[in-house]
């Protein structure tokens, strides 16, 4: 029986409180890895609807009619990195905690400048950050969310400050960004604690595979050096179970 449980695949059933699955959750690259894949593909959508709305739209662009010129570089250089970024995750060349935080600080900084080329706060476009932030909230630990969170806050009213110093005649909207970045800090904090259920339903489905291949083989082995000789054959009379 050790050799029977000395097999590479059998791997000990991992068990612990509810804090421990959490753990060994957190240290599971490849949930982080979709979660990062998913949000990437929703990005290329964006970058790719906002490019078509703009060249389709004339002479009365629906975003860019601030500064189209700005807005068009934003959008495509987005687009790009968005691409790269599936070609990163794909060939994993970085970390993915790495890719992660370098995917929020391209958001934001992408998002609000489009917003900006967009006519600021009224665009809606900020509303994007609300997407991103909620989703990057699932992957982040908690320090680096709070510190995202605030940085797309300090961009969204360093946005309003600098159209209000530049353009006189713009309307500037504080109370609407003010809300929009409580909404961004409250999506971030309501969308950690999913996060970590969802970690925790991983790691404890892992653990249920786990023990399920355990049982499967201890069954086998069981079987297997029984006296007794045993075939077990389905309603198609083929053979589904049998020992030596």
């Amino acid at each position: 029986m050790n050799r029977a449980f000395s097999e590479p695949q059998l791997k000990r059933t991992f068990r612990g409180s509810r804090e421990a699955l959490l753990q060994h959750a957190t240290e599971d690259l490849d949930l982080t890895r979709r979660v990062l894949t998913t949000l990437n593909v929703a990005r290329v959508l964006i970058a790719a609807g906002l490019i078509a709305l703009f060249l389709v739209g004339g002479d009365s662009h629906v975003f860019g009619a601030t500064y189209p010129t700005m807005f068009l570089a934003t959008a495509t250089g987005y687009l790009i990195f968005a691409a790269g970024s599936a070609v990163t995750l794909h060939r994993r060349w970085l970390p993915v905690g790495v890719q992660s935080v370098i995917q929020s600080l391209v958001d934001i900084a992408a998002i609000v400048s489009l917003m900006h080329a967009s006519g600021g706060i009224e665009s809606g476009l900020g509303g994007l950050l609300i997407v991103f932030v909620g989703a990057g909230s699932l992957v982040l630990p908690l320090r680096f969310l709070t510190v995202l969170a605030a940085l797309a806050t300090f961009a969204i009213l360093g946005e309003q400050v600098y159209t209000q110093l530049t353009e006189f005649s713009a309307n500037i909207n504080y109370p609407a960004a003010g809300i929009l970045s409580a909404v961004i800090f409250a999506m971030a904090l309501a969308t950690r604690p999913l996060g970590w259920r969802i970690q925790a339903s991983e790691a404890l489905a892992a653990q249920r595979g786990i023990d399920l291949r355990n049982l499967s083989q201890l069954n086998e082995y069981i079987v297997q050096h029984l006296r007794e000789s045993i075939i077990v054959i389905d309603a198609n009379n083929e053979v589904r179970l049998h020992n030596n």
